[in-house]
């Protein structure tokens, strides 16, 4: 039995914000309090769900394999780690300060900040940045501008899908400015490796060719000249110098912060 997939649109509706405009919002957020620096940052930077933000509680930020880290449930269920950055932990350590258990994001009454509340803070700090488009922005304009900034920045598609937590790759495409660029269209990548397998083979035919014509000590100075100089093989002895850079490298990686 053969189960229809839903048709995903192309196209989000979502106003986003640019880069410039995300880094001033963040910067009204600043201005506005520990807690709106918390939720924005988090929203902005890990590209949340309002949903998955709020429904989190302090234990469920943690530390893991050199990474602060938030535990969420994703749309469907899904449970996922995902790294925070240093500027967010900061932010949420500078909000929560000796709380240790509870909503991370508390309302006045001390009760769990609604979504509600979210959207009116989102505009709030969207009109005192001065965005001419404050009134129809949500919290889902951090996100969706998370998602396409991380595009723009080169970010690997997949890793940006588990970044959005997408279960579906047509909705991660949804983000992709450049997605209709015609620099990126598959026949250059294509025509550009067909293009050096063609040469490669011929190369090696006029080689094949010129070392039959030639003949005895002639064509194995061709064979020479043609495999270029000698390199070490696993058996051969491999210079210190050479074992001492290595080292040195890898201690060095991994001395690094995570």
């Amino acid at each position: 039995m053969r189960v229809k997939r839903p048709k995903v649109s192309e196209h989000s509706t979502t106003v986003g914000l640019d880069e410039t405009e995300l880094i001033e919002l963040l910067a009204a957020a600043e201005a506005d309090g520990s807690r709106s620096t918390a939720l924005i940052t988090l929203l902005a930077l890990n590209g949340l769900r309002v949903g998955e933000a709020l429904s989190r509680d302090v234990e469920h930020l943690t530390y893991d394999f050199g990474h602060w880290v938030i535990e969420l449930t994703r749309k469907g269920g899904e449970r996922s780690t995902e790294a925070l950055a240093p500027a967010t932990s900061r932010a949420l350590e500078a909000y929560l300060g000796e709380r240790i258990t509870g909503p991370i994001f508390l309302n006045r009454n001390g009760g769990r900040l609604s979504e509600p509340s979210v959207w009116r803070l989102v505009r709030h700090l969207a009109r005192k940045a001065g965005r001419p488009a404050a009134d129809r922005l949500s919290p889902h304009s951090l996100r969706h501008s998370a998602i396409t900034a991380a595009l723009d920045a080169g970010v690997p598609f997949r890793d940006v899908q588990d970044f959005a937590g997408h279960a579906d790759p047509r909705t991660t495409r949804r983000y992709d400015r450049s997605r209709n660029s015609l620099d990126r269209h598959a026949t250059y990548a294509l025509a550009a490796r067909l293009g050096r397998k063609r040469r490669s083979s011929s190369e090696r035919a006029a080689h094949r060719a010129s070392r039959q014509h030639l003949g005895g000590s002639a064509a194995r100075a061709l064979d020479i000249h043609a495999d270029g100089p000698k390199t070490l093989t696993p058996s051969s002895p491999v210079p210190s110098v050479h074992l001492f850079r290595y080292r040195g490298t890898s201690t060095a990686a991994s001395s690094r912060p995570g």
